[in-house]
């Protein structure tokens, strides 16, 4: 009898312990619309504008947290200023952690001399953004892939997003690419949002949609611009939207939770102190 519970003890911790083996788990932070800039809102003696505030105050907070790397959804300045985005790229140079920051439609102007180029070029050279351009492909371990996306036309500036046409035969492309792999895609405009205010969806959003109807390896889509913490869980994908950190003082943190057969996406908002 003793034999026979010893072997069942046997068999159920190697079990778990093939189960605890195959598990994995991607932690990272996704912040949005921190808006930095220094005309505005000064809150206290040392001249800091609220914007400027809350985000050195979650690189801090960031620092000592567990999240393997951190996402900035775009609108990282509240124009485009060169002055502006030199502040935002210092403040997260802090960072201990990966950083990956696209652009908001806030962000870029051909007109104030600040275009996508331009705009990649200060951030990475004063904050090391992974990111060197939109869109573009970074893989997490054997599993994942994250899919950084565009729609902003720093041509004419505004507040509906529009993927190119170009835009979306890349993501076509992507997706049957690493049709084996779980992608998950950051973007600055929400596709599917209960938000009814003009300019918080995309404008050729079926088109969009069309694309992604036609693969089942999209996980989630992530973005701000909306400014509310919103999840969706719509057609096998979680769409979520990032609060505004300038505005409401939050952002949020993600784990993936996942083995070969199972994906568990869990979330919670955090707020500056």
């Amino acid at each position: 009898m003793k034999k026979i519970i010893l072997l069942l003890f046997l068999f159920f911790a190697q079990v778990f312990m093939a189960l605890q083996a195959e598990a994995r788990e991607i932690k990272f932070a996704v912040l949005s619309d921190t808006n930095i800039s220094l005309s505005k809102h000064v809150i206290n003696d040392s001249g800091l504008t609220s914007s400027i505030n809350y985000l050195q105050k979650a690189v801090k907070e960031l620092n000592r947290s567990e999240n393997n790397f951190v996402i900035f959804a775009g609108n990282a300045i509240a124009n485009p200023d060169k002055g502006n985005l030199v502040i935002f790229s210092k403040i997260i140079g802090k960072l201990r952690k990966p950083k990956y920051v696209i652009i908001g439609n806030q962000d870029v102007s051909q007109v104030s001399d600040l275009d996508k180029k331009e705009f990649f070029r200060i951030s990475n050279i004063f904050s090391r953004n992974r990111i060197r351009k939109v869109p573009c492909t970074k893989r997490r371990g054997n599993d994942f892939v994250f899919v950084y996306m565009d729609g902003i036309n720093q041509f004419i500036p505004g507040y509906a997003g529009k993927f190119t046409e170009s835009d979306l035969l890349w993501l076509e492309n992507t997706l049957k690419k690493y049709k084996n792999k779980k992608v998950v895609i950051i973007q600055h405009f929400p596709l599917v949002t209960n938000q009814q205010t003009n300019g918080f969806n995309t404008i050729n959003v079926d088109n969009y949609i069309k694309i992604l109807s036609k693969y089942n390896n999209v996980f989630a889509i992530i973005s701000g611009h909306a400014k509310v913490d919103e999840e969706i869980f719509k057609d096998g994908i979680y769409h979520i939207s990032v609060p505004s950190l300038a505005d409401s003082k939050e952002y949020k943190e993600f784990i993936i939770d996942y083995t070969k057969n199972r994906y568990v996406l869990k979330s919670k908002i955090k707020t500056v102190d």
